[in-house]
C-alpha cells in the first residue's frame, strides 16, 4: 500500500497539477462500456469496448476515468479497479478520446488509467462512497446541447413504445420516460422527458417506474424544449443505475 502524505484534492486537478501532484481518490461505479463504430477504411460496423469508472476525493468533485486497450488489459482492469477501492494517482494522463459532452462529472476531464501511475492505498473514510447529482431538472431544462449528466429523480411515467421512422428506412421503437424531482418554475411543477431508444434501458426504467432512481452518466441529445433523446448507442454506452428506492 502506498503511503498517504501531502496529497492534493481533485478540486485542484488540471493539466499542470496532473504532472506534479498526487491525488488520493476513491473509485466508484466501474463498468465495461460496449459500443459500435464504423471503421474508416472499410466502412464496416465493428464492436468496441473500454473500462470506465468515476473517481472522487474529499471535496464534492469527481472526475471520470477510462482504460482502453487489449482484452487482457480490460480484464486486468476489472480485477484491479473495484467499486469503493482507494488509489493514489501520480503523473496523471488524460484520455483525449473522451468528448466533454459525454463527461458527466463536474470536472470536464477524463483520467487515462493505462498511462497514469496508479497505486492501491489505505482507505480514507472521509472520502465519500457515492456521488450526488450535479444538475436538477430545472437546470437541465435550460440546456440546449448534447451532454451527459447525473440525475436523481422520480421515474414517474414510462410510456408505451411508439414507432419512429428512421432516415435510412425501417422503424424503431421509442419509449418516452418522464422524470420529476420537485423542481418548480412560476409555481408550476417541472418535468424532464427523455425519449429512450434502447429497449433494454426502457425495460429498466419501466421496472423502476414510481421510484426514485439515481442514474450516473445519462447521456442525451437535446431535440426540442423539455425533451431529450436517449438513442441506442448513447444509452447502452453510458447509463449506469446506482440504485433505487421507493419514492414516498
Amino acid at each position: 500500500m502506498a503511503a498517504i502524505s501531502a496529497l492534493t484534492d481533485l478540486a485542484a486537478l488540471n493539466n499542470a497539477s496532473a504532472k506534479v501532484a498526487s491525488f488520493h481518490v476513491r473509485l466508484l461505479y466501474p463498468q465495461m462500456i460496449h459500443y459500435e463504430y464504423t471503421e474508416r477504411t472499410t466502412k464496416k460496423k465493428k464492436q468496441g469496448q473500454y473500462f470506465s469508472c468515476r473517481l472522487v476525493s474529499k471535496s464534492p468533485h469527481s472526475v471520470e476515468a477510462t482504460l482502453r486497450g487489449s482484452t487482457a488489459d480490460l480484464k486486468a482492469a476489472e480485477l484491479k479497479y473495484k467499486h469503493g477501492a482507494n488509489f493514489l494517482l501520480k503523473k496523471i494522463s488524460f484520455d483525449a478520446k473522451s468528448s466533454p459532452c459525454y463527461i458527466a462529472s463536474n470536472l470536464k476531464l477524463c483520467v487515462d488509467l493505462k498511462n497514469t501511475c496508479v497505486e492501491a492505498c489505505d482507505d480514507d473514510t472521509s472520502i465519500p462512497a457515492s456521488i450526488g447529482p450535479r444538475h436538477g431538472i430545472k437546470e437541465l431544462l435550460e440546456i440546449s446541447s448534447r451532454m451527459a449528466f447525473d440525475l436523481v429523480a422520480c421515474c414517474c411515467q414510462v410510456g408505451e413504445p411508439r414507432d419512429v421512422d428512421l432516415k435510412n428506412g425501417g422503424t424503431a421503437q421509442v419509449c418516452d420516460v418522464v422524470f420529476t424531482d420537485g423542481s418548480t418554475k412560476d409555481t408550476k411543477d417541472l418535468s424532464l422527458t427523455v425519449g429512450c431508444w434502447n429497449p433494454k434501458l426502457a425495460s429498466e426504467f419501466r421496472r423502476c417506474e414510481g421510484r426514485i432512481v439515481s442514474i450516473m452518466l445519462l447521456a442525451c441529445i437535446y431535440t426540442f424544449f423539455n425533451f431529450w433523446s436517449l438513442h441506442r448507442s448513447v444509452g447502452s454506452k453510458t447509463v449506469h443505475f446506482e440504485g433505487t428506492e421507493h419514492g414516498k
